[in-house]
């Protein structure tokens, strides 16, 4: 009893999303988010409103040679498939590559190199950040528009 009770807790605690909806979009969280962020050893801005009303969430830190990155992989409804939204301190500006990248400058003054293939790339104050949409057959990738919403409402 002890395990399932424990078991339940762990896929509670690492997946647990908490939303609500406003006429900006849906406030979101991940609940366990704090105490990963502190093991990160930096302090991201993370997402507080997004387009669409998350099913679930999950946030974990992974290891690189640049150092420790997070990734907060947010399930979109069904037709959207997974958002990863990574972070990382890459020394050094980015160059995202390729001939579909656009040059945006959002409402809040982000400077975001946006792909058409589902990624969008940015950094701010010594932090890369990195959203892209992980899709299967029949699903869509986020529109430009709901990328940029995305990005206007990282705090």
């Amino acid at each position: 009893m002890k395990k399932v009770l424990l078991l339940t807790s762990l896929v509670f605690i690492f997946i647990a999303a908490g939303c609500s909806a406003s006429a900006d979009g849906y406030a979101f969280e991940v609940k366990d988010l704090p105490a990963i962020i502190e093991e990160l050893g930096y302090k991201p801005e993370i997402p507080t409103l997004l387009p669409f009303e998350p099913e679930q969430a999950k946030a974990e830190i992974s290891e690189s040679p640049n150092g420790k990155l997070l990734n907060i992989y947010i399930e979109a409804p069904s037709e959207k498939g997974i958002l990863d939204i990574q972070m990382s301190q890459v020394p050094g500006p980015i160059q995202a590559s390729g001939d579909q990248i656009e040059k945006i400058t959002t409402n809040n003054g982000v400077d975001v190199q946006y792909s058409n293939h589902g990624n969008a790339y940015w950094q701010k104050d010594g932090i890369t950040y990195t959203i892209s949409t992980l899709f299967s057959d029949g699903q869509n990738t986020l529109t430009k528009d709901e990328y940029i919403s995305i990005i206007e409402n990282f705090e």
